[in-house]
């Protein structure tokens, strides 16, 4: 059972930066390397993830992709991200960082031109 919560967890958290962050101009590798083993080893601390070894594994692998947007964030962001994850006891932050204003910069910023349908013209 532990086995199958730990894919469930691998598959869900996989598509937050999978879906954000492609291609082969990526940008924050490291930044997000930092981010997610404080998220596996959070996960670790709050019984969501069995295999921290097998987490950390995954997500190097998966942080080829970068973080999402164009800028690479700078130290003291990633530090503040890792800090707010670390923190929380609930881990919420770990869940879901990107809603975290320490880890905001994970929300990509839409360009200019892509205001949608209902955008204004």
């Amino acid at each position: 059972m532990r086995t199958r919560q730990t894919s469930v967890l691998f598959a869900l958290l996989g598509t937050a930066f999978l879906g954000l962050a492609c291609g082969t101009n990526a940008v924050g590798v490291e930044a997000c390397r930092k981010i997610e083993d404080a998220r596996c080893t959070r996960f670790h601390g709050c019984g969501l993830v069995a295999d921290l070894a097998a987490c950390q594994r995954f997500y190097r692998d998966q942080c080829l992709g970068g973080v999402p947007g164009k800028v690479t964030p700078n130290a003291s962001q990633v530090n503040s991200c890792v800090a707010a994850i670390n923190e929380d006891v609930s881990c919420g932050v770990a869940k879901a960082p990107e809603k975290s204003n320490a880890c905001a910069f994970l929300v990509p910023v839409p360009s200019a031109g892509s205001a949608g349908a209902g955008g204004a013209k």
